[in-house]
């Protein structure tokens, strides 16, 4: 009976690893797809691929999740009437407190609840 549990475990970890693994190849493919469909019409150069190469490998950035990338699809898809629109709503924002403001507070040790985290139109 310890046998069948220790397998069971054992091939439980082994499917966990492989949809792991499964998730950041869609993942890359899914970023292939919205980086193959940019707007740019330069291509990358040489220098441009090492420099992302080194980015990634040093964790400075980091490729986006099947999550991001269903956003940004989702975006890429918006008329742009709905973009501009979504964009002016977005630069009229006034977020209170501002963010020099909430610097400030946490270096003096602040802390705020979620009472004062509030966003104006």
């Amino acid at each position: 009976m310890a046998t069948r549990s220790t397998d069971i475990t054992k091939l439980q970890r082994r499917v966990a690893a492989l949809e792991r693994k499964i998730a950041a190849l869609e993942a890359e493919l899914a970023h292939r797809r919205v980086f193959s469909q940019s707007t740019s019409t330069a291509a990358p150069s040489d220098a441009d691929e090492r420099l992302w190469a080194d980015l990634l490998a040093s964790g400075i950035v980091r490729l986006p999740t099947s999550a991001e990338l269903t956003l940004a699809a989702e975006w890429q898809a918006l008329p742009a009437a709905e973009k501009k629109a979504t964009r002016d709503k977005l630069r009229k924002l006034k977020v209170k407190p501002s963010l020099s403001e909430i610097i400030h507070k946490m270096r003096a040790g602040w802390y705020p609840d979620e009472s004062e985290w509030a966003s104006q139109p």
